[in-house]
């Protein structure tokens, strides 16, 4: 182990609403280790949160890990690199963690695309390769 302080940061894209708590775990050269404390943080949930588009490149179709704070719906919308809209799909999302697929994509031409995911007031877009 050290005295010397470091600092660090860690995402946690799979959180869940509510209490979650975390440590760290520190070994030495030696191999030996020891545990931080115990940390709280509370996360509250607002509209949704993308948690992961998958795979990338993909090549028919793109899986979606989304948290959510209410039951309803999710559009997404897929544009090609003119800002063409060229898929579409609407999915029913529920409170918590949903994993959806935005399939038939197999026929769309290979290049860089814009997946915009929207529900209620909330727009999330990244973007993706088709391989």
């Amino acid at each position: 182990m050290s005295n010397v302080k470091t600092d660090y940061n860690f995402d946690d894209k799979k959180s869940i609403e509510g209490n979650n708590y975390y440590r760290l775990k520190m070994v030495g050269e030696n191999g030996n280790f020891q545990y931080s404390n115990i940390v709280l943080l509370k996360v509250a949930i607002k509209g949704i949160n993308i948690t992961g588009i998958y795979p990338t490149p993909f090549i028919n179709k793109i899986n979606v890990d989304v948290m959510s704070n209410v039951n309803g719906q999710m559009n997404m919308r897929l544009f090609d690199n003119t800002g063409k809209m060229v898929a579409v799909q609407t999915k029913q999302i529920s409170s918590g963690n949903n994993s959806v697929a935005f399939d038939g994509l197999g026929n769309i031409a290979k290049g860089f695309y814009m997946i915009e995911i929207r529900s209620g007031e909330t727009i999330k877009t990244q973007k993706l390769l088709k391989q």
